[in-house]
């Protein structure tokens, strides 16, 4: 089954496929953030370098996946990552760590149409400017899809607290090595370091940038254009 929409402004055509009945009827959640990353980033970024966008539904419950044109979505992109999460019956943290993930993953992919699709990396080393730059873009959604910057700041709060979270044998994620390291800051002693830092740091380097740039003026004008460059 297919629902689609026009993204007003931008032209982009996005739909989404399902593979029963009662998934389209929540398929207006994932719709309406693919609808609004092509529009919030066709202004910061530039037009998406894709006319058509497909999000497919995949049957697992936390995972996601872009390609040009085409974003892999996982049940919690649809259900919405609170409910999900209740229903499952999770603990505390798993249930906050999935709500996060369920709320902000559609923006992350769709945004990989720009970062990682039509920019890439030339080698491992470089691959946060595919996902840390995917991960600032989902902040900046959640900034202009609220009326407050409460979503916002607690988006970033929550990746500077899983930089600097010790783990059960001490360490931090941060402490793990530089960005450019790319997966080989993954380890024993700090398994989710690779996800952290380019992710989270990644984004954190992008949004640092940014708020540098801003102008009380101007306000992102000349972050637009860099980023537009």
């Amino acid at each position: 089954k297919r629902r689609s929409q026009v993204a007003p402004q931008t032209g982009v055509s996005a739909g989404v496929y399902v593979f029963s009945g009662p998934y389209i009827q929540m398929a207006g959640t994932p719709l309406a953030d693919a609808v609004n990353t092509a529009r919030v980033g066709g202004i910061y970024f530039g037009p998406m370098p894709f006319p058509r966008l497909s999000l497919t539904h995949v049957p697992q419950i936390g995972s996601a996946q872009s390609w040009p044109s085409l974003v892999y979505l996982a049940a919690a992109s649809f259900i919405g990552g609170t409910d999900l999460a209740a229903g499952l019956g999770l603990d505390p943290r798993a249930l906050q760590s999935l709500k996060e993930f369920g709320n902000t993953v559609t923006w992350h992919e769709v945004a990989h149409q720009w970062w990682g699709h039509q920019v890439g990396w030339a080698s491992y080393r470089d691959q946060w400017l595919s996902e840390g730059f995917a991960d600032f873009s989902a902040s900046l959604f959640l900034q202009f899809t609220n009326k407050t910057m409460e979503q916002y700041n607690k988006f970033w709060e929550n990746s500077r607290v899983g930089l600097f979270e010790r783990n059960a044998l001490g360490k931090r994620p941060n402490e793990a090595g530089a960005i450019w390291m790319g997966f080989r800051l993954a380890s024993d002693k700090v398994p989710d370091a690779y996800a952290r830092v380019v992710y989270n740091k990644g984004g954190y380097v992008l949004n640092m940038l940014r708020w540098m740039m801003w102008d009380q003026k101007e306000r992102d004008r000349y972050f637009i254009a860099m980023m537009r460059d």
